[in-house]
């Protein structure tokens, strides 16, 4: 892996019921010290089937590193970070937000059932995207494709342009199994990225973790399809 141009993460954790003060955190005395925080530009309202169920602040900095802050959401039992950094900012951004919270909550602590991880990147790696592909499909793009493609008006050139894979999750612990819990499929996506060159090498992956284990994903990627 030679260069990360682009690094975002994103947490979503997820809260038993009541625990979390939404409707304190969207008073606008209480918006203000949450937006102060990090200087967020705009505060917005969640909305869900035309009722307000949280709310949003948009547009932040973490200081310490100058790491903007995509967005943090607040809702019932639900708050999401999104940052373009790693996942520790997001976990310090997180952690800012619900002191903040506890203190409008009576001092009771906002005890999470569990924290997911996503994580997009926009890298340079060590080898063509067509390795991906089986020599046979490739050989099927570069000679019957084309052929079947073409028009007398210009030459056509078939490239691959994304890889996509869907990971599920079947809950086995026990606790979030009688608490309801559900988590929600994720994508696993690696694909060049948009208006960059086949030589470039440039691409766009993203996988349901944190960003340490995001990069090792990919140095396994690099290790498993690099040019010998």
């Amino acid at each position: 892996m030679r260069e990360v141009r682009v690094l975002v993460t994103t947490q979503i954790r997820l809260f038993p019921p009541d625990v979390v003060p939404v409707l304190k955190a969207s008073l606008p005395e209480s918006g203000k010290k949450i937006q102060s925080l990090f200087d967020f530009q705009a505060v917005e309202p969640i909305e869900h089937q035309g009722g307000v169920t949280g709310i949003a602040f948009n547009g932040g900095i973490y200081k310490p590193d100058s790491v903007l802050i995509e967005t943090v959401s607040i809702e019932a039992r639900r708050i999401a970070v999104k940052v373009q950094g790693k996942s520790e900012i997001a976990t310090s951004v997180f952690q800012a937000v619900s002191h903040q919270l506890e203190e409008l909550n009576d001092g009771r602590p906002l005890t999470e059932i569990l924290c997911t991880h996503e994580t997009g990147s926009s890298v340079i790696l060590d080898f063509p995207f067509e390795r991906i592909l089986s020599g046979q499909f490739v050989s099927f793009l570069q000679k019957s494709a084309v052929k079947h493609t073409k028009n007398p008006w210009s030459e056509n050139l078939i490239l691959p342009v994304n890889l996509k894979f869907t990971v599920r999750y079947k809950i086995t612990d026990d606790t979030l199994v009688k608490k309801g819990i559900t988590l929600a499929s994720k994508e696993l996506t690696i694909e060049p990225r948009i208006q960059s060159s086949p030589d470039d090498r440039l691409y766009w992956v993203a996988s349901p973790t944190d960003t340490e284990t995001h990069f090792k994903l990919i140095e396994d990627l690099e290790k498993a399809l690099a040019e010998k």
